[in-house]
């Protein structure tokens, strides 16, 4: 799935601006599923395991054969994954 230059630029001027809250996410404590695809250039799989390790409750998971639009590109792992991450949250 290819995204326009333009818009993948527009988006990256947008988010340079923004402020860097990653200090905050110390202060998450509820169960976090953080998903990244193995292909992903936006955010790539590094960077979603370096956010994910900030939360002392998140799971990281990868999804194959996917970039950064995982559940798009292979819905059925994404998911997988999200379902079963849903199965261990308390009802």
């Amino acid at each position: 799935m290819a995204n326009p230059a333009a818009g993948v630029c527009g988006g990256l001027i947008a988010l340079a601006g923004r402020t860097d809250t990653t200090e905050a996410l110390k202060n998450v404590y509820v169960p976090t599923l953080v998903m990244v695809g193995e292909h992903d250039t936006l955010t790539p799989p590094a960077a979603a395991q370096s956010l994910s390790q900030r939360i002392a409750t998140a799971t990281l998971q990868t999804i194959p054969h996917a970039g950064h639009m995982s559940n798009m590109e292979n819905p059925a792992a994404f998911n997988e994954h999200l379902l079963a991450f849903l199965r261990t949250l308390p009802a």
